[in-house]
């Protein structure tokens, strides 16, 4: 027997009210269309299942402010492209930032100096990962050091695409706190030096 979900508008205002349930039968019914979405502008199927799950975050933390929404789909888009744009605008600042930065780097070359940098970089990198959960640790090795897909992982350890995302958002959020208490520096220019 099939099961009848709520309209949208009654699963808006359980959202609101904090029904994790309610967040899941959106998630699942809009997932899928957003990360096709959040393709088309990064073309990178990894890239754009983290923005998604990044949006879908956001819903989920500004979710007592959905009951001024008139279209939830129009507006969950919307978020989806800003977001994107967003991260695009800060990777390319960051990467025009960096490549000046390196050009005058690499001008001004110190190997010894270098390798005292990227080992410390490096131990950090350890620290960050030898912290995570074992289950957390294993999934971004395998996502990230392997690149294997999510279904792929999702096939070696038996465990569901939610919490192979779960695993996922949690390890970049603690690496990317981590980086930038410790170095002041982002994430992203931190992958530039490895």
């Amino acid at each position: 027997m099939k099961t009848v979900l709520p309209s949208e508008s009654v699963l808006i205002k359980q959202l609101v009210n904090g029904d994790k349930s309610a967040f899941t039968a959106l998630y699942n019914q809009y997932f899928n269309d957003v990360g096709l979405f959040i393709f088309k502008f990064v073309k990178s199927p990894q890239i754009a299942e983290d923005i998604t799950q990044e949006v879908f975050i956001k819903i989920w933390e500004g979710r007592d402010k959905l009951g001024e929404i008139r279209s939830f789909k129009a507006w969950l888009f919307t978020i989806a492209r800003n977001h994107t744009l967003n991260i695009l605008k800060k990777i390319s600042n960051e990467s025009a930032g960096m490549g000046e930065v390196l050009k005058n780097y690499r001008f001004h070359d110190n190997p010894v100096e270098n390798k005292i940098v990227e080992k410390e970089y490096m131990k950090e990198v350890k620290n960050i990962l030898d912290s995570l959960p074992v289950q957390t640790r294993e999934v971004f090795r395998m996502c990230r050091d392997e690149g294997k897909t999510y279904d792929e992982v999702i096939a070696i350890l038996g465990i569901s695409r939610s919490a192979v995302k779960k695993h996922m958002v949690r390890s970049h959020k603690i690496f990317k706190e981590s980086i930038n208490e410790k170095f002041r520096i982002s994430l992203g220019i931190l992958l530039i030096f490895m």
